[in-house]
């Protein structure tokens, strides 16, 4: 049995000696079927953001509980805007931390959609970019809009939030990066 570039198992013909291949009606079980899709730029750019939300977020928790650097989590400024309060149950926090994550996604599709070659050339220096302007546009909109978590904020949760952000735009484009090169993308229709 052979697997075509369609997806679908493919059988050759025994005793016939021409050795043609006849196309089944089933689709083909194996990496083709996991992994159609994959070529797709939003997809690529949701993964990348969660993939780089992960790390961003690893960082985040470091800086929070082993360094007691920072006073807030990335996963208290989503219950802030959830709950209007800090979590105060560890669902709370799980499910604020998913909403961040899922943000975090959005934000990939985002830099796929604004920066389309953004992987050709300056990858790292595009996604960097992308991660600090994006935190000081939602802490602007925190200090507008008068949010306590963005208006009381001390220095040190502000240099971690910039550190965060840093690495969230560079791991965000190396990523991507890779997905493009395992993945090359479809062109859009």
């Amino acid at each position: 049995m052979i697997f075509g570039r369609t997806g679908y198992a493919m059988s050759t013909t025994r005793g016939s000696g021409s050795g043609a291949a006849i196309l089944n009606d089933r689709p083909a079980a194996g990496r083709d079927e996991v992994m159609d899709g994959m070529d797709d730029r939003q997809l690529q750019g949701f993964l990348a953001g969660v993939a780089a939300g992960v790390v961003k977020d690893l960082l985040d928790c470091f800086s929070y509980g082993v360094l007691h650097f920072t006073s807030y989590r990335y996963l208290d400024f989503a219950a802030q805007i959830l709950y209007g309060r800090k979590p105060s149950f560890w669902w709370d926090a799980l499910f604020a931390q998913g909403i961040e994550l899922f943000f975090c996604g959005l934000l990939g599709v985002l830099f796929v959609r604004a920066m389309p070659g953004a992987t050709k050339r300056n990858a790292l220096f595009k996604g960097w970019f992308f991660g600090v302007t994006v935190w000081l546009f939602l802490c602007s909109l925190g200090v507008i809009y008068d949010i306590p978590f963005f208006t009381k904020t001390k220095w040190q949760t502000s240099n971690s939030d910039f550190i965060t952000s840093s690495a969230y735009g560079i791991i965000l484009a190396l990523t991507l990066s890779y997905l493009e090169r395992r993945f090359p993308p479809r062109p859009e229709r």
